[in-house]
């Protein structure tokens, strides 16, 4: 399932089948896909979180021009999801002409 609204997609089964899968059935399209995920993660290319998570920042409105000052940043999947959205505007890099208000 795709959610447009953050840019994501969704598996329809839990960690629990996954982990089955690849012990039972490793060359299965869901294992390989598992194994391609984790990897993906691992390099920083791909980042998992519950759908819900992405809620509140699609809520947000958050773009480029935009500063965030993110109080709840444990563990970090949401603080991702705003630096992403920030990248046209040095994606969270010190900036010190937009701290000087210039």
């Amino acid at each position: 399932r795709t959610f447009e609204f953050a840019d994501a997609v969704a598996l329809a089964c839990d960690g629990k089948t996954i982990r089955q899968e690849q012990k039972e059935a490793p060359r299965s399209g869901l294992a390989r896909l598992a194994s391609c995920l984790a990897r993906s993660t691992a390099e920083g290319v791909a980042s998992r979180q519950e759908i819900v998570s992405a809620v509140p920042v699609a809520v947000l409105g958050v773009r480029p021009e935009h500063r965030v000052l993110d109080l709840c940043a444990a563990p970090g999947s949401k603080a991702s999801q705003i630096l992403e959205l920030l990248q046209g505007a040095g994606g969270g890099e010190h900036d010190a002409e937009r701290e000087e208000g210039g």
